[in-house]
Formats: C-alpha cells, sequence, structure tokens
C-alpha cells in the first residue's frame, strides 16, 4: 500500500509534487461569494447584506417577538420601580401614624396634630396616586402580554392559511397533471 493515502491522481499539480506526504502550502484562493453560473439571474449577495437562511437572520416573527419582549421588559423595570417608590410610601405613612398616635398620647395641642394630619393626608394622596400607577402598569402589562399572544398566534393561523393555499394548489395541479395524462393516453 502506498504512503500516500487518500490522494487521488489528477491533472492537480500538487499531485505530481515529488515531496513526500506532508503539509501541503495553500493557495491563496479568492475571497468572497461565488458564482457557479455567470449566467445566473439571481442578484449577487452584498457583503453587508444578510444572507436568506443564514444564521443570525432574524425574520419578521422574530422582530416582532423581540419588540414585545423589550416593551414588556420596559414596563416590567418601571412596575418594579413604582412598587419600591410604593413601599416607601406606605412606611411613611405608617410612621406618620405612629407619630401622631403619640402625638394623641403626649396630649400635644390640637394645632400640632392636626398639622401631622395634614401632611398624612397629602402623604395619602400621593401614596393613592402610586397605587393608581402600579394598576395603570399593571394593565400595560398584560396588555403587552395579549398582545404578544395575539401576533403569535396570529402568525401560526397565518402559516396555517399558507399551508392550506399550498396544499390547494398541489391538489390542482395534481389533477392537471392527471387530466393531461388521461387525455395523452386517449390520443395513444
Amino acid at each position: 500500500m502506498s504512503s500516500h493515502r487518500h490522494r487521488r491522481e489528477s491533472n492537480d499539480p500538487r499531485s505530481r509534487d515529488s515531496r513526500p506526504n506532508g503539509p501541503r502550502p495553500m493557495e491563496p484562493r479568492p475571497s468572497g461569494p461565488r458564482t457557479m453560473d455567470p449566467r445566473s439571474n439571481e442578484p449577487r449577495p452584498i457583503d453587508n447584506q444578510p444572507q436568506p437562511g443564514a444564521s443570525g437572520v432574524r425574520g419578521p416573527r422574530e422582530i416582532g417577538n423581540d419588540r414585545f419582549n423589550e416593551e414588556l421588559a420596559r414596563v416590567r423595570l418601571e412596575l418594579e420601580k413604582i412598587y419600591i417608590q410604593k413601599a416607601k410610601e406606605v412606611e411613611e405613612v405608617k410612621e406618620m401614624n405612629e407619630r401622631i398616635d403619640r402625638l394623641k398620647h403626649d396630649r400635644r395641642s390640637k394645632k400640632t396634630i392636626e398639622k401631622a394630619k395634614e401632611e398624612l393626608r397629602k402623604m395619602v394622596d400621593t401614596m393613592e396616586r402610586t397605587i393608581l400607577m402600579v394598576e395603570q402598569t399593571r394593565q400595560e402589562e398584560e396588555d403587552i402580554i395579549v398582545q404578544r399572544w395575539r401576533f403569535q398566534q396570529g402568525s401560526r393561523v397565518h402559516d396555517l392559511k399558507e399551508i392550506k393555499r399550498a396544499l390547494k394548489q398541489t391538489k390542482r395541479e395534481k389533477k392537471s397533471i392527471a387530466k393531461k395524462r388521461d387525455s395523452l393516453a386517449r390520443c395513444l
């Protein structure tokens, strides 16, 4: 058996090389897209243009899902900030209630107690607005989730419609081919 295993005899100049089997020098090759048929009607792909079917190329479904996911992440971050703000405000309201109770227990003047109660009312109003913001943000989050779900389901329904349309077209083509075959058989 020859020491040149897996080597084909061809017109390749490297195959007639007198050197023993070992690493062969790499010949420089042109980089970039190669077309086998110069008469192809398809436009040549541009280097910076994404190739269809290549990894990293994203379709409208993926782009839409990403858009919904980014918006959902933004809303959830906003919701988290509002929850932190709400917790702080609830704690302040509790502290103010305790302060008012201490003022009453210490028998402070009505003026001081009324001033503390007015401050408490302002805090409660602020807290109620924050709670309303939480509810609105939750509703926005639910709306985005529903929109994303409808988008995903809608695209599936669309795909199903395309599949059914293709099947109908295939059935029509089969019938047409059968008719042509039958008419040719009658002619013979």
